[in-house]
Formats: C-alpha cells, sequence, structure tokens
C-alpha cells in the first residue's frame, strides 16, 4: 500500500514538501499520478522515537526481579518478554532501541532475528562490572585479564554495543556510596579489544571518578553521567561522543528512595540529579551529542517522558526531540528515516511536538519498514 500525509509539516528533514508519501516503502515528496491511500491530512511528522537506553530484560512492574531472576527463566519466556516490551514501543512511536545491558545473551538473539514490523534494535549483551558492584549473578563480574575475555565474548555477539558498569555500590553494603571498581590500565585492553571486533562502547557512570575514567578512555557512550565538567562536555564533543542523562529515571529512583522502596545513598542520587540538571544546557552550548533513554524506570514506548524531563530542565523543545530523533538516529548509525528515498520509519502527530512535546507520548500513525504498524 502507498501511503499520501496531504498538507504535513515533516519536521528534522533534509527536504521540505506540503505532501509526504510512502511508495513502495521508502519516503518520496514528488506527487505521484495515482495509486496512493491517503492516511492524514494536517499531521506533524517526526522520525521514529528512539530510546536509548532501555532494558527490554525488565520493565517498571518487574523492577530488579526481571534481572535477578533472568538468568533462572526459562529462554523461551524471556524472548517473549523482550519482544512484548519492543511491541509496547512501537506502539508508542518508539522506531528504535538500544538496549543498555542485560543479565543474558536474549536482546542479541532477538536482534539477530528482527521482525521488520518491530523496531530496530542495537544491543550490549551482558553487563560487564567489578566484582561485588552489581546484582547478584547479573553481570560478568571480573577484573584484570579477565575483563578483555568478557569484552571479546561480549563483541562477538554482535550487538554492536558493550556495557560496562563504571561505578556501583557494593551489594554487601546496602545503601553504601557508589564507588569504582577497577583502574583505568584494567579496562584500557578491554576497551580496545572489543573497539577491533567492531562493537562501541557504553559506560554507567554516576560518580567524578567513574566520570574521569569514561573521559579518559574516551567512551563512546556515556550512561546517567552525573558530575561530568565543562572540559568533560568539550572533549565529549570535539570527539563525537554521546551522554544519555536518563533524567526522568533518576528523579522516579530518587522518589522511590525517599520513601524506602529503594535502599540506595539519598544524597549521592539527589546530588546526582541536581548536577545532570545543571550539566544539560552547558552540554548543549558545548555540542554534545544527547540521547534519551528510559533506563527501566519508564514504561517502554514512553521516552517522551524524557524528553518532557530534558525540557524541565531547560532545553528548548527543539533540541530535546531531537535527542529522541533525529540526532539519536544519527549516532546509532541509522542515517535519516526521512531522507528523500529512505525507508520509512516515522510517527505522526495530530498536533506540532515542537508546540506541545505531550502529544509525544499520543502518536496518530507509526509507519515502519513503509507499513502502517500503530497509532491512535
Amino acid at each position: 500500500m502507498n501511503l499520501l500525509l496531504q498538507n504535513t509539516r515533516v519536521l528534522f528533514a533534509e527536504q521540505q514538501s506540503d505532501d509526504l508519501f510512502v511508495i513502495d516503502s521508502r519516503i518520496q515528496y514528488r506527487h505521484p499520478k495515482w495509486g496512493m491511500t491517503p492516511v492524514g491530512d494536517g499531521w506533524y511528522v517526526l522520525p521514529g522515537l528512539v530510546d536509548a537506553h532501555a532494558h527490554l530484560i525488565t520493565s517498571p512492574s518487574i523492577g530488579v526481579t526481571g534481572y535477578t531472576e533472568a538468568r533462572q527463566t526459562d529462554p523461551k519466556e524471556l524472548t517473549r518478554r523482550v519482544l512484548k516490551h519492543l511491541e509496547a514501543q512501537r506502539d508508542g512511536g518508539v522506531l528504535a532501541v538500544r538496549d543498555a545491558g542485560a543479565p543474558t545473551g536474549t536482546v542479541v538473539e532477538v536482534m539477530k532475528t528482527q521482525d521488520p514490523a518491530l523496531p530496530h534494535l542495537q544491543a550490549a549483551g551482558r553487563f560487564i562490572a567489578p566484582p561485588g558492584r552489581y546484582l547478584p549473578n547479573v553481570a560478568h563480574e571480573v577484573s584484570g585479564q579477565k575483563i578483555t575475555r568478557a569484552a571479546n565474548q561480549e563483541a562477538a555477539r554482535g550487538g554492536g554495543w558493550i556495557k560496562f558498569i563504571g561505578d556501583s555500590a557494593h551489594r554487601d553494603q546496602p545503601g553504601s556510596e557508589p564507588g569504582v571498581g577497577w583502574t583505568v590500565d584494567e579496562l584500557r585492553p578491554a576497551i580496545d579489544a572489543a573497539r577491533r571486533a567492531g562493537a562501541r562502547i557504553a559506560m554507567h557512570v554516576t560518580t567524578p571518578a567513574a566520570v574521569e575514567m569514561a573521559i579518559t578512555l574516551d567512551i563512546d557512550s556515556i550512561e546517567h553521567g552525573s558530575h561530568l565538567k565543562q572540559k568533560h562536555l568539550q572533549q565529549m564533543a570535539a570527539r563525537g561522543r554521546a551522554w544519555t542523562p536518563t533524567l526522568a529515571a533518576f528523579r522516579i529512583f530518587l522518589q522511590r528512595v525517599r520513601s524506602r522502596e529503594l535502599q540506595m545513598q539519598e544524597q549521592s542520587l539527589a546530588e546526582a540529579v541536581d548536577a545532570i540538571e545543571r550539566q544539560l544546557p552547558q552540554a548543549v552550548a558545548s555540542g554534545v551529542i544527547l540521547l534519551c533513554g528510559s533506563d527501566a524506570a519508564l514504561e517502554h514506548g514512553k521516552i517522551g517522558l524524557e524528553v518532557l524531563a530534558l525540557i524541565d530542565a531547560g532545553l528548548t523543545p527543539e533540541r530535546a526531540i531531537r535527542a529522541a530523533t533525529i540526532d539519536a538516529w544519527k549516532f546509532l548509525g541509522l542515517g535519516n528515516p526521512l531522507a528523500e528515498n529512505s525507508v520509512a520509519d516515522f510517527v505522526a502527530y495530530e498536533r506540532n511536538p515542537l508546540d506541545d512535546p505531550e502529544v509525544l507520548l499520543h502518536p496518530r500513525l507509526v509507519v515502519r519498514n513503509g507499513k502502517v504498524v500503530g497509532g491512535q
């Protein structure tokens, strides 16, 4: 079916037109003479939303159970869970997902049998963490030369990414301050090996010491990233590195700590939230690539809530929406889905997201691989 969106405003497209056409699953801006099916009039179109820090093995309703029980759960059940969460992402207008770590390789296996009706998927495979500094039986807990072995193993899975836990509280000391469990010299050979194998590197970073480590190692994508300084942001911008602040998730975690639902160090988490909020305008001014992530605290498909959090922290709607759309597509190597002759992956809204960002939570039309796959 060839689709026609009439009187359409296409945001972040390289070419503008009054109408948008999907012909043989590809974007066109030239008027064909026949064979079009009208599907919208006066709508606003964005590239599909991107959740660049998802955890498809779990969700807010499952919580840490989704991590700790995964390795004892039937693999077919885990696969069903991941597919269910991918469907929820798509229904929310999310058409590209980067899974930022899991207890198993399930997400990568789903990626290898990609359903063309579900979002593009990249995945970090199993977490890599220092001994004792993550949930039990969830990560490769390694030090020294074993870090490189784990990195090579995860790179070989083929998900495109590897996720290192740069800092965390020791699990035998609940509520303690997070700390760094590795040295730069330990990590450098592992990161070099992973990059030679074609993987990119993401790192969980929440403390000043972990920030210094991540910057020294030139990590591709810093996750959370509280306590970044101006010099760090400038280096990241110069080298094309990305920052995924997960602000909405951190605000939720802080609420849960204060209600005693979670056992974490409240002061350091509160300081992290404050630091992220302060750093965001500086990051924009420095030219850092920003990404949006749900981090298992937002429901799958609700990445618009992170966009709203970024706006609340001082970003313009355009800059925040770019972080959840075109900037993420390009950083992940997926191109521009609204360019002429690109495979059509877009979402349409009845109101302008630049004027009313909350509309991101209510997609009117979702098109993946040139086919209508959702909408209200």
